[in-house]
């Protein structure tokens, strides 16, 4: 081993995942609440002990489904880097320093 040299590695990894769902289009659907006694004949009397008050919904209007759609996409991102660093002195008067660094791009 060589007095005064070092060597050193970084590394990190990233990783990405996208998934975009996309709604579009229809119609508003509303809808309207009887009670099924009403349904069946609208003058009997809430008060009659036969009235039935089961909630019976009734759509207005067109019902138009919506449109579904998805995207997804992935990302990866590395990063490396390596160095060789040298700091020694000799004899107390001269001192000598050298870095070698390496960066790939990707």
């Amino acid at each position: 081993m060589t007095k005064g040299l070092s060597v050193s590695v970084k590394a990190s990894y990233d990783n990405m995942f996208r998934l975009n769902k996309y709604r579009t289009g229809g119609t508003v659907e509303s809808q309207t609440a009887y009670y099924k006694s009403f349904m069946d004949d609208s003058t009997k009397p809430q008060t009659d002990p036969d009235y039935d008050k089961t909630i019976v919904y009734v759509p207005n209007g067109s019902i138009t489904p919506l449109n579904y759609s998805e995207d997804y996409g992935r990302d990866r991102n590395w990063y490396i880097e390596g160095r060789i660093n040298y700091d020694r002195t000799f004899n107390k008067d001269h001192k000598v320093t050298a870095l070698f660094l390496l960066q790939p791009v990707t």
